[in-house]
């Protein structure tokens, strides 16, 4: 069994070493730390870009950590007139950032006997990347599927890697789904919201399944009510949602 260590926060001067465009909206960017330093954090976590203008920025980390000096990340660009704007502008620029990571709770847990479900909308892909190659490194033996949902096919941006994965590991299953692909697109996977499709193959979640979920909050919650009527336990289902966008509570 792996064992999941705490990880130190810290502000680094980070430059951009690659950026990929993904689809239209989405970027891939490779950061790298100063000479000396490296990454270290845990499957999940996030960084925060330091802006000038508008606070700061969160993406979540997208490569599994292995001690070297980049990190991964996928940025989606929403004009804003603020931080989204702003971010662009730097990576435009290929200006050094300051970077504050690692940060955020929802990580992946020690290798244990539950079927490790992963549910993903457009680029909460990202946590569950570093989180599935985490354990693709580190040959995790127990049942790992991936449910990655999007509006239309390029949302699944990194569609032809999942493919990828999903023949080269066994105890892996991609399952992806579209809620809104033309006719004429010729999709020929699954269709509708993405946590429907989870519990059209698994209707009970009661026991020995775990969740980890990276979307918007409208997304999570709404898996979220539905797999407790399956019998999911609040304590079973991951997202850091939670933390950024938690529900309020009744009076």
């Amino acid at each position: 069994m792996q064992v999941l260590n705490e990880t130190r926060v810290q502000t680094v001067n980070c430059q951009i070493a690659q950026i990929n465009q993904l689809n239209k909206d989405v970027r891939q960017v490779f950061l790298r730390l100063p000479e000396g330093k490296k990454v270290d954090f845990l499957p999940g976590q996030y960084a925060e870009i330091q802006l000038a203008k508008n606070g700061s920025s969160a993406f979540s980390i997208a490569n599994a950590p292995t001690g070297g000096r980049e990190i991964e990340l996928h940025i989606r660009y929403v004009p804003d007139g603020g931080s989204c704007d702003e971010v662009t502008e730097l990576l435009n620029q290929r200006t050094p950032l300051n970077v504050k990571l690692p940060q955020g709770e929802c990580v992946l847990k020690p290798e244990n006997n539950n079927t490790q479900i992963f549910l993903a909308g457009s680029t909460g892909f990202a946590p569950i990347k570093s989180m599935l190659e985490y354990c693709f490194h580190n040959h995790r033996q127990q049942e790992l599927y991936l449910y990655w949902g999007g509006v239309r096919q390029q949302d699944l941006y990194l569609h032809d890697l999942a493919k990828e994965w999903h023949q080269q590991y066994d105890n892996f299953h991609y399952i992806p789904a579209l809620s809104d692909a033309p006719e004429s697109s010729g999709w020929k996977g699954r269709s509708g919201f993405i946590h429907k499709c989870l519990l059209e193959d698994f209707n009970d979640l009661s026991k020995n399944i775990e969740i980890y979920a990276g979307g918007s909050p409208g997304m999570v919650y709404a898996a979220l009510d539905d797999f407790e009527k399956h019998g999911l336990h609040e304590d079973n289902i991951y997202s850091d949602v939670f933390a950024y966008a938690p529900r309020p509570t009744a009076p």
